[in-house]
């Protein structure tokens, strides 16, 4: 009997324990468009969606975060940084570059 209360007491602390990785919404960026050009660098744009609760309804307003560099792997880094951007809500990506399909995985 000891060792099934001192199980149920083992469990229950590790369904306690935080989650590290948890984040609150209001502390992430939701991106659902991504818009990569090029020229002499390039250039990345990230469209943020924010959600504002009306009466009835919710508005939806817009923020771009733009980056550019002339690797496209600094520009990864730059935007994984930190952890601060859902990339998983990402509808649509326009690109007019040859890019390959590993920098594309960070939004899939």
């Amino acid at each position: 009997m000891k060792k099934f209360l001192l199980y149920i007491i083992g469990f229950l602390f590790l369904f306690f324990l935080p989650n590290p990785s948890y984040k609150e919404l209001n502390q992430i960026h939701i991106i659902d468009q991504v818009t990569i050009t090029c020229d002499s660098k390039y250039h990345v744009v990230l469209r943020e969606v924010i959600p504002k609760k009306k009466d009835n309804s919710i508005e939806y307003l817009y923020q771009n975060h733009s980056y550019q560099d002339t690797e496209l792997s600094v520009i990864k880094d730059k935007i994984l940084k930190g952890n601060k951007y859902y990339l998983k809500g990402v509808k649509k990506i326009s690109n007019d570059c040859h890019l390959s399909d590993d920098f594309f995985k960070i939004f899939s």
